[in-house]
């Protein structure tokens, strides 16, 4: 019967991920969208384009394009089998081709002879690659005001690039990951097969049942283990791969459950400072930041970027999250607080992200390790690293939240 339902769910997963993209580059993905999976940030905006490859295969790709009007913009190439990255090339080391900003990128296999100024390797046996090219904060539109680069395939023997065939789509899921995700949730439906399958058609919202979603909740399950009820609420930077993590980003992750619809969470942390020009980077703490609120499935519905959030004269940054009202937004506005809705249902993941942080920024996100499952959680919060810097939360009912004089202390 397993291997039965082992081809089921394979045959499922290939009729969800099915390609229809006719053009090179695969539509964008735009972050602010509540369609994206994988927690994206709603500032920005990415392309991806992947291919299929032999262990044999010589065969790299050349992109051409000019540097866009944006916050920040680079590449990053992916292992699509672990949708983990394992190269990136960032904006400012992106080299110039001529004084009109058109660059080339070269992606070439692991020992490929090449004398380019920007090249990205891939190794050698990986089967399913992919590259993405992501803009964060475009001036006036997704482009930033320049034309898609233009993306071929490049013979890296005899030196002579031709037209790129269509992006091969997001790998289907591995049998290995049917086994670990599929499995277990199809033997805890055929506990109760009637009722859950009425939850799940609940969930649906009368779409067909989307197995990626699926994959995507079961991924992230564990995450809201490190939820404790009534008490105060920590960041943790937990592993990201298996969500086409940006490696200029680095992530702290909050879970947060919340019990009573009515409750208020008042997230805070001290503020890193931000370019508010191009020539601020390099002395900024941080090239970007922002806090995100996802769901359970991975999607975005809210991004706060690091330019839209109200500084305190302490210092901190307050963010209340509660259901959408014009007496809260006036009570936290009357405080000196940003307001986030609730938009998500019962169980949120808050997404903190710095980007590209200063070396000389030792409360950033990057100073967080990465959380190790044999040692003892509590010593693992990102508070224990990075202080006031590390966003934490706390439920408070409306109630004493409304007839506050003062921003509620935790």
């Amino acid at each position: 019967m397993k291997k039965n339902f082992l081809s089921i769910c394979l045959i499922l997963v290939n009729l969800t991920l099915l390609n229809a993209q006719k053009t090179t580059w695969e539509s964008p993905y735009v972050g602010s969208s509540k369609e994206v999976l994988y927690l994206p940030d709603a500032n920005a905006v990415y392309w991806r384009y992947g291919w299929e490859r032999t262990e044999n295969d010589k065969n790299g790709y050349v992109i051409k394009g000019k540097f866009p009007d944006a916050r920040y913009f680079s590449y990053n190439i992916y292992d699509d089998v672990t949708k983990s990255s394992i190269g990136s090339l960032t904006d400012f080391n992106i080299k110039a081709d001529d004084s009109k900003n058109n660059y080339t990128l070269y992606i070439v296999p692991e020992g490929t002879i090449i004398n380019e100024k920007n090249v990205l390797f891939f190794k050698n046996n990986l089967s399913k690659v992919s590259v993405i090219l992501r803009h964060y904060l475009p001036n006036k539109n997704i482009y930033g005001n320049v034309s898609i680069p233009k993306i071929e395939l490049f013979d890296t023997t005899k030196k002579k690039t031709k037209e790129a065939p269509k992006s091969v789509a997001v790998p289907k899921f591995s049998k290995e990951d049917v086994e670990k995700y599929l499995v277990p949730m199809f033997q805890k439906f055929m506990e109760n097969p009637q009722e859950n399958l009425h939850k799940l058609q609940s969930q649906s919202k009368g779409k067909p049942i989307n197995i990626e979603e699926l994959i995507c909740k079961q991924l992230v399950s564990n995450v809201f283990n490190f939820y404790k009820k009534n008490n105060v609420i920590y960041s943790f930077n937990l592993n990201s791969d298996g969500t086409y993590p940006n490696n200029d980003n680095h992530y702290l992750t909050m879970p947060i459950v919340r019990s009573n619809h009515d409750d208020i969470c008042v997230v805070k942390f001290r503020a890193p400072n931000y370019p508010h020009s191009a020539k601020d980077f390099p002395i900024s703490d941080v090239r970007y930041f922002s806090i995100s609120q996802g769901d359970e499935l991975t999607y975005n519905y809210n991004t706060i970027a690091d330019y839209e959030f109200k500084v305190n004269s302490d210092g901190f940054i307050y963010i209340v999250i509660a259901n959408e009202s014009e007496q809260l937004k006036t009570k936290a506005k009357t405080l000196g607080m940003n307001f986030m809705p609730w938009l998500v249902n019962e169980k949120m993941l808050l997404i903190y992200r710095n980007m590209l942080p200063n070396p000389n920024y030792k409360k950033a996100t990057n100073s967080v390790p990465k959380l190790d499952k044999s040692k003892p959680v509590k010593e693992q919060t990102a508070t224990n690293f990075i202080g006031d810097f590390a966003p934490i939360g706390f439920f408070f009912t409306m109630d004493s939240f409304l007839n506050s004089r003062t921003i509620p202390a935790f």
